[in-house]
């Protein structure tokens, strides 16, 4: 899934059971949970656990594809 943050917008900060990897497109900005604030930029890559709280704050705007996995699909059999 592809988004888009204007500068200065924030997704809800939220949770879900599933894991997912965000890849920053372009912008800067802050993801916070509870382990902090992490800044990002372009080109960066950040790993979200299941079940942690967070939200995307932009600095400027910001495209970033997140990427969500399937479960079992690529499990060893």
């Amino acid at each position: 899934m592809s988004s888009n943050l204007a500068p200065g917008a924030t997704t809800p900060y939220h949770r879900h059971p599933w894991e997912h990897e965000v890849f920053i497109v372009s912008g800067s900005g802050v993801v916070k949970s509870e382990q902090g604030d992490r800044p990002f930029g372009a080109g960066d890559t950040i790993f979200i656990p299941g079940n942690e709280p967070h939200c995307f704050v932009a600095t400027d705007a910001v495209q970033f594809v997140c990427v969500i996995p399937a479960p079992n699909v690529c499990q060893p059999e």
